[in-house]
């Protein structure tokens, strides 16, 4: 718990929204089945280092 308190100044209301989006987004290309599980987990932390 403490580790995550001490990240909380690490974002901003518009990185959690583009967080959330994306997220939401690898959710629903998943249940499309356009992606395979271990590919669209690869491309959302990948996107993760997209600031």
């Amino acid at each position: 718990m403490d580790k995550a308190l001490r990240q909380v100044n690490n974002f901003n209301a518009a990185r959690l929204e583009h967080i959330y989006r994306q997220l939401l987004d690898t959710d629903a290309a998943l249940k499309r089945s356009r992606l395979a599980p271990e590919m669209a987990l690869d491309l959302l932390v990948l996107s993760f280092g997209n600031k």
